[in-house]
């Protein structure tokens, strides 16, 4: 028989031989992911791992894809290249339906022959750069909108994003840059890039031809950028996880305009590095 009732037991705690272990660093380093990019009117995504073989080859070469030795269909033949072709895919199947402003990204597995798996991060952007509002005009995405949003991305985890132009077969050429790292140090970027800056990934404008593939008729312009996120990972130690205070300047500050003229070809990036160099 119950002699006391449960409201009569004291109450006790059990003893901690230890502290809590602190959550792993990867999920907080996906949340700050996720965090930054809502935060820029994206939406995630979850596609599908396993695409057609004629897609992956329009991003990988053929000899370098992994193939599924019993798939389902053919359309869940080979394990995707990249994250881009299902992102692609997720904005034809929105616009299909009338909606033409989307931004998708995506977190996670990649694979090739070559380089086995790792993780990724993917983007993609098409329609309004900017929400519709009555004080201003409308504007479609462009290219710096998207460098933007990986210059934002990056500086949050301790990495200066450097943009060089490169080619890809599936981006529009001139409209499309390798992202490589230069690092931060206490908050601040080095004024000058490494020597041979380690690759993040690359941005640019998809094909149009790609984008006919694809369904998508009226010539709409679709930015995709996609990382390697080990190597933007590994830096995050570097960011400033305290805030300091200083003093005010003892002095007013002095501001000048200063104009240079220089050659149309030469990259902006040349001239904020010589400026950073001084």
């Amino acid at each position: 028989c119950i002699r006391d009732s449960y409201d009569q037991l004291p109450s006790t705690f059990p003893s901690l031989a230890q502290p809590t272990p602190r959550p792993d660093p990867k999920i907080e380093q996906d949340r700050l992911l996720r965090r930054i990019l809502t935060a820029g009117g994206f939406s995630e995504a979850a596609t599908f791992t396993f695409i057609e073989k004629k897609q992956a080859q329009r991003f990988s070469e053929a000899s370098d894809l992994v193939p599924i030795e019993n798939p389902l269909s053919e359309k869940f033949s080979v394990l995707r290249p990249l994250i881009t072709p299902g992102l692609i895919e997720a904005v034809a199947h929105n616009y299909h339906r009338e909606r033409q402003d989307v931004q998708l990204f995506e977190i996670g597995a990649c694979f090739s022959k070559q380089g086995g798996e790792r993780q990724a991060l993917g983007l993609i952007w098409t329609g309004a750069a900017t929400p519709n509002h009555w004080s201003t005009s409308n504007r479609n995405v462009d290219l710096y909108d998207i460098i933007g949003i990986v210059e934002r991305l990056c500086l949050a985890f301790g990495v200066k994003a450097l943009f060089t132009p490169t080619f890809r077969d599936y981006l529009v050429e001139g409209h499309t840059a390798t992202i490589t790292k230069n690092k931060v140090a206490n908050g601040t970027p080095d004024p000058l890039p490494l020597e041979k800056p380690p690759s993040l990934g690359q941005l640019g404008q998809l094909s149009p031809s790609i984008a006919e593939a694809y369904g998508f008729r009226n010539k709409e312009k679709i930015y995709v950028a996609e990382f390697d996120l080990s190597s933007l990972k590994e830096d995050l130690d570097n960011v400033p996880d305290n805030v300091y205070v200083q003093p005010l300047p003892r002095y007013p500050s002095i501001i000048r305009d200063v104009s240079i003229i220089v050659d149309e070809t030469l990259p902006a990036s040349a001239v904020r590095d010589t400026i950073g160099a001084v």
